[in-house]
């Protein structure tokens, strides 16, 4: 049995954790692998607000993910990066790759954004779609 900070039960034990001093976070369906990896799936247009309150309760930074098809809709993951004291977090939400959320974009995440913001789309016309 290894005795590795990353071992499956120390991973599991964490999540336990995380999920006792969060029990706020927004439902995810969590896997234990080399790290905690919560996703958060669409399509719902509330699922920035998911994105919001992960990121406050647990910090780190949050980078634009893939763009995919499911059921017929375009979807894009957001990704937030962190740990759990010792223990990698990554927690991926899907939202509709259609709409883009301006608080996301240069309020509450402004400053812990990496690549956010999607170049393709002119600055005027990434405001939330309704």
């Amino acid at each position: 049995m290894s005795t590795e900070a990353t071992s499956q039960l120390d991973l599991a034990k964490g999540l336990v954790q995380l999920l006792t001093a969060h029990p706020d976070l927004p439902h995810a369906m969590w896997t234990v692998h080399d790290r905690l990896r919560g996703d958060i799936y669409g399509p719902q247009e509330d699922n920035f607000t998911a994105l919001r309150a992960c990121l406050r309760q647990l910090g780190g930074t949050v980078r634009r993910g893939s763009v995919y098809e499911t059921l017929g809709e375009r979807m894009r993951s957001y990704v937030i990066t962190t740990a759990w004291g010792d223990i990698p977090v990554e927690v991926s939400v899907s939202i509709p790759a259609d709409l883009h959320d301006p608080e996301l974009l240069d309020g509450l995440l402004a400053d812990r954004r990496h690549d956010v913001t999607d170049p393709a789309v002119p600055v005027e016309q990434q405001a939330v779609a309704k």
